[in-house]
């Protein structure tokens, strides 16, 4: 007996710092670009049509219970919403659309929480590709990047600055008075007082910087050498700049990821063997997502997490492209284009986080009994209205889901061990432990 006490407490305390993947609802039917948090919800830009079974044209938000849009939605230009970002405290959304809810908004829109509105006449591009893949604030005014060259009707060349009532240009942009249908800036990070561009390009504000540049508010200036591919990401983790894409070589020889201390590039482990997409900081690691199957030499499915010297696994990881990471409720959600995550289904969507019945609060509106059960678990319910019931294996993966009977749950079928049991109200969510026992 003093054994099983030991087995069990050991069990717990492993579990206890374990992680699972579950889906966020059923998901959306086409690519998940962009994850943003505001006002304690979760904001998802994409090329999709459909969220949860419920038509949602590219923008829907997420309260940990169920989707709903933003408006009426966009007319879509093949691009979707790709990128979002807050700012006085409105939503700016960018991509590739020519109008949101039927108003006029080239590529760039702004949802003031009962509206949305155009900027001018939004982007436009001579003979090229016309899109918005960035947004940022720095110094109390939203820069914009993308494969832009002209900012309602202002010649601004990939980059483009508002101040809440006008546009204006940053420099001379990237690659200035040049036909570069390829260059783009995709990413922004404000770091040691200067913001960050990234992208693909060769030449910022006049000076030459290859696929990365700094603006100190007047100027350009090139980040040491540079990056030999394009740029997709950048954030800061224990006070480095770190930058994800697609490149391999540079004075610290890396692969898809490499950080920058002010003053030198310096690589993070071996790197990746496809292309790093995002980049986020969730608890005490990096966490980075992507097209890669390989992180450090081992596998990793699409996503991995640094934790300061290695990379490592999350689980049996994402079965397709990353493309957006963003923590929301001390979780992480990744989107991207993929049917699965933990070998659970998910949508295009899906939240990594500790497992369900770790942590769990006192809740006297709701008990389970028996536990250890053997046969058919009651619930019941005081105060706290179930909508929906999972049960997840030590895995992290979803064997039983319910929205019908939420009075009990049959469990007989199972084999004996822990499992971790969730329930989704109205308002809240529960989480539980089980023991099955036969």
């Amino acid at each position: 007996m003093k054994n099983l006490f030991l087995f069990i407490f050991f069990i717990l305390t492993l579990f206890s710092h374990a992680q699972i993947w579950s889906p966020v609802g059923t998901g959306t039917n086409q690519v998940v670009s962009s994850l943003m948090v505001h006002n304690g919800e979760l904001y998802a830009g994409g090329n999709f049509t459909v969220v949860d079974g419920t038509p949602i044209d590219l923008f829907a938000k997420w309260n940990e219970i169920s989707w709903s849009p933003i408006g009426t939605g966009a007319n879509n230009a093949g691009g979707g919403i790709v990128t979002t970002t807050v700012y006085n405290s409105d939503i700016y959304v960018g991509g590739g659309f020519m109008d949101m809810d039927g108003v006029s908004a080239r590529n760039i829109g702004k949802w003031n929480g009962i509206s949305w509105s155009g900027l001018g006449s939004g982007t436009s591009s001579v003979g090229g590709p016309d899109f918005v893949t960035a947004l940022y604030v720095y110094n109390n005014e939203l820069y914009v990047g993308g494969y832009f060259t002209l900012m309602n009707n202002i010649q601004v060349y990939r980059i483009a600055k508002w101040n809440g009532t006008s546009w204006s240009t940053v420099g001379s942009g990237m690659n200035g008075g040049q036909s570069c249908n390829t260059c783009y800036v995709s990413a922004f990070m404000a770091f040691n007082g200067e913001l960050y561009a990234g992208g693909i390009f060769s030449i910022a504000g006049g000076v030459p910087a290859n696929n990365i540049a700094k603006w100190n508010g007047t100027s350009w200036s090139a980040v040491g050498g540079g990056i030999n591919g394009p740029v997709s990401s950048l954030i800061i983790y224990n006070g480095e700049l770190y930058v994800g894409g697609s490149f391999n070589a540079g004075s610290a020889n890396p692969n898809q990821v490499v950080k920058w201390n002010g003053s030198a590039w310096i690589a993070v482990g071996t790197g990746m063997n496809g292309s790093v997409n995002a980049l986020a900081v969730y608890g005490n690691a990096l966490y980075a997502g992507g097209q890669f199957t390989m992180a450090d030499g081992a596998p990793a499915a699409h996503i991995a997490r640094w934790n300061g010297t290695s990379w490592d696994p999350l689980g049996a990881g994402i079965d397709n492209t990353v493309k957006t990471l963003c923590v929301y409720n001390n979780a992480l959600y990744a989107g991207g284009l993929f049917t699965s995550a933990g070998g659970n289904p998910a949508n295009n969507i899906a939240k990594w986080s500790e497992p369900v019945g770790i942590s769990e609060a006192e809740n006297n509106d709701f008990n389970i009994s028996p536990n250890p059960v053997n046969n058919k678990i009651q619930l019941n319910s005081f105060a706290f209205k179930t909508k929906e019931i999972l049960l997840l294996n030590v895995e992290g993966k979803i064997i039983k889901r319910s929205t019908e009977n939420i009075s009990e749950l049959d469990v007989s079928d199972l084999p004996s061990g822990f499992y971790f049991l969730k329930l989704l109200g109205d308002s809240k969510v529960v989480n539980k432990k089980i023991v099955v026992q036969h």
